[in-house]
């Protein structure tokens, strides 16, 4: 059960493309999409969504999936608000329990840093696993490149990271429309723009997260102010090769904590 918070419009493209490249059907196959988002934050919403997947359940059998795209479609409440995390968590436990269906759940990445995501830190804490999805900023909209990497796993090993390219697929039997896919690419972002200075500067944040918490340097951020003495550089100078950086992609930035390296992005602590 697919869960279509937003772009639904566009999901029957994007399933045609899907059976085109890889030559295989999904008519009459147990693929069931929603023609719009729930509140499962809510309950009454919530309630509606049981009673939709009992009957779905009751006609087509067991549900081995719920997608929820995306979390902020599908959630009615305040992302930032631990109670409201929390009554979300629980409804999603319910949905698990009763039908014994693994749950994905798409969401974004914070503003500013792309190391963790959106909203309340009850979300991550009841994970079994989490997989981050990120787009390579240097390749373009016709060859978008995209790593997937498992950045959180209770139990077992975290899997390779995997890449994948997009496909512009044009659509048989309609005139001018096209969609596409993202295929497995053996394709790898390529590190651009990384000069000796900043290269300094990397080792420098890096070296900073280390220090302070060498168990979890993930958690560490550094101030601007921090660095500029740590370089010996004038904090204006500093200003501006930090925001280059991050402009670039290559640190992570949040206004009210400072800056971190992307080294430790992937890594399962």
């Amino acid at each position: 059960l697919y869960l279509a918070g937003e772009g639904f419009t566009g999901v029957g493209r994007r399933i045609k493309s899907h059976e085109q490249h890889y030559d295989y059907s999904l008519k009459n196959k147990p693929l069931l999409v929603s023609n719009r988002g729930t509140r499962i934050g809510d309950t009454e919403d919530f309630k509606n969504l049981q009673e939709v997947c009992r009957a779905i359940q009751e006609e087509h059998g067991s549900i081995g999936m719920i997608i929820v795209d995306t979390l902020a479609r599908n959630y009615g409440l305040n992302e930032n608000s631990t109670e409201d995390m929390n009554k979300f968590i629980q409804h999603i436990d319910d949905l698990k329990e009763e039908f014994n269906a693994s749950i994905i759940i798409v969401h974004h990445t914070g503003h500013g840093s792309g190391a963790r995501s959106r909203g309340s830190s009850v979300l991550p804490a009841a994970l079994d696993y989490e997989f981050k999805v990120d787009r390579d900023k240097n390749s373009d909209d016709a060859a978008m490149l995209v790593s997937l990497k498992q950045t959180l796993v209770k139990d077992g090993t975290p899997i390779d990271d995997m890449y994948l390219k997009f496909q512009e697929i044009k659509l048989l039997g309609f005139n001018g429309v096209t969609s596409g896919v993202l295929a497995l690419t053996d394709e790898r972002p390529k590190i651009t723009n990384l000069t000796p200075v900043r290269s300094e500067t990397i080792e420098a944040i890096e070296s900073y997260q280390l220090e302070k918490n060498p168990d979890r340097p993930i958690d560490i951020w550094v101030k601007g102010v921090i660095l500029a003495a740590i370089m010996n550089v004038k904090k204006p100078t500093m200003t501006t090769r930090l925001r280059d950086m991050y402009d670039l992609g290559l640190i992570h930035y949040d206004e009210k904590q400072g800056y971190q390296s992307k080294k430790w992005d992937n890594e399962v602590f």
